[in-house]
């Protein structure tokens, strides 16, 4: 905390004067925040409310709810500018953390009706008479849950039911490992498939969307779940070829057992298939009945609450540290942007001056090395922003007013720094479907690393071989 402290303290002093006196304090809550959420000092929640809390106090002014002024001096920086407070409130209640909320409450009905169980064991059963095929099953199967349920609660269901499998004394160690990695690299991979699967994936479209740049669902699914299904199949691969685990019959715990129990559905799991069904389909169709994703989200949590699907024990059950999370981290991009800090740094000349594939392969190299020692929650919060004004080149009154080429290179990169976090899988602290894996006892940090580093070097090559070639294509 004290370190976190002298290097936001440091930098402030470091800083030159003509990024006014705003943009220096913003930028020194940044590095506070960026300090406390890659050391842990405290939990990664309680650092994105000091977020808030020091945007409120250093940065905007307490009395009333006036509109901010982007004007005074120093080239449209907001230095001697008037921001208020309700500014820094208003990312809780943004589209980004309601489909989040919403989605949160989808996944609980999911789970307490045991449809993410019965799904699970029904799609896994086919693949016990030999370990590979079940590795790339509990793979392409966690991904799948991945794309519904939040990347954390998706591990911790499925370690629950292929915990058993590992344990029993005839399954070797190596497959044990690969197993466990499976589950955990399944769900950070497929967590990217769809705007609401991981919270990198809303803070990029938020942060877009504040600069007047709008990614619909539509828009995602083109990009991400190819790239998606293909890191899991690579992935799978990897396991298999990296940890060799040798190819036998696989004893079915009870949770994959017989007829009873698992694949028994009751009539509210029936409800909310339907629901999820229903609501999947509207947002594919985004584009045609053009009501905003969160809005068809927030419409389907309230038909489970209103049928009694999900009560108030639901509600609260639900991960609200998350949600936390993602306002200060939503709220930290709003603060450099009114500051006119990312104006700043897009227009360093330095910066305007690179060629479009360099800015990308160092995003891409920055992101990995950041998420790999770090929340790729964090991770996005900080490299999101950045790279939308990167490519904006730092123009003045991107909410006004954004030229066509400018929306399409933010795009372009700002997505590209969304889905980088993502793949960043070689250390148990890289993320929580990791911790949970490495907790168990079940795999080494060694195999994790062999594996993970070799998933996220072919991710970082994936990732740029679309962003010179498909991105343009998709958001062009």
């Amino acid at each position: 905390m004290t370190a976190s402290v002298v290097a936001a303290s440091m930098v402030y002093m470091a800083l030159p004067l003509e990024m006014g006196e705003l943009g220096r304090r913003a930028v020194a809550i940044a590095v506070f925040a960026a300090a406390l959420w890659a050391t842990e000092a405290i939990p990664l929640f309680a650092a994105s409310l000091s977020v808030v809390g020091l945007e409120v106090l250093l940065l905007a002014r307490w009395g009333g709810g006036a509109e901010a002024s982007r004007g005074g001096g120093g080239g449209g920086l907001a230095g001697t500018g008037d921001l208020s407070y309700t500014q820094f409130f208003e990312p809780f209640a943004s589209s980004t953390v309601i489909l989040f909320l919403c989605g949160f409450l989808l996944a609980a009905a999911v789970r307490k009706h045991g449809l993410d169980r019965v799904v699970a064991a029904r799609l896994l059963r086919p693949f016990l008479n030999d370990s590979y095929r079940l590795v790339m099953a509990v793979i392409f199967t966690t991904g799948l849950l991945s794309i519904f349920i939040s990347n954390t609660a998706t591990a911790a269901m499925m370690l629950t039911i292929i915990t058993p499998v590992a344990r029993e004394p005839s399954t070797s160690p190596r497959l044990r490992s690969a197993l466990m990695l499976a589950v955990a690299f399944g769900a950070s991979i497929g967590g990217v498939m769809t705007p609401g699967g991981t919270p990198p994936n809303a803070i990029t479209i938020s942060q877009l969307r504040a600069v007047g740049v709008h990614i619909n669902f539509v828009l995602w699914v083109l990009v991400a779940p190819p790239l998606s299904v293909g890191m899991l199949l690579v992935t799978g691969v990897l396991l298999c070829v990296v940890l060799r685990p040798p190819r036998q019959a696989v004893v079915p715990p009870v949770a994959l057992g017989g007829a009873e129990g698992p694949d028994r559905l009751s009539g509210r799991a029936w409800v909310t298939a339907g629901v999820i069904l229903i609501t999947v389909a509207a947002w594919m169709s985004g584009p045609w009945h053009r009501v905003d994703d969160a809005a068809v989200a927030l419409i389907a949590a309230t038909i489970l609450a209103a049928v009694g699907v999900l009560d108030r024990r639901d509600v609260r059950s639900i991960d609200w540290d998350v949600l936390l999370l993602m306002w200060g981290g939503l709220a930290l991009g709003h603060g450099l942007h009114l500051t006119g800090v990312l104006e700043y740094v897009g227009g360093l000349p330095m910066l305007q001056h690179a060629e479009g594939w360099a800015l990308a392969l160092a995003l891409i190299v920055g992101g990995m090395t950041f998420a790999t020692f770090m929340s790729n929650t964090a991770a996005a919060n900080i490299l999101v922003p950045l790279a939308i004004a990167l490519a904006m080149g730092g123009g003045a009154g991107l909410a006004s007013g954004v030229a066509p080429g400018d929306a399409k290179a933010a795009a372009r990169l700002g997505v590209l720094a969304g889905l980088t976090v993502s793949f960043a899988v070689s250390m148990p602290i890289s993320t929580p479907p990791n911790a949970m894996a490495y907790a168990t006892g079940l795999v080494s940090s060694r195999d994790m690393i062999r594996v993970g580093l070799l998933v996220s070097l072919i991710a970082a090559a994936v990732l740029m071989a679309g962003y010179l070639w498909v991105l343009p294509w998709v958001i062009g």
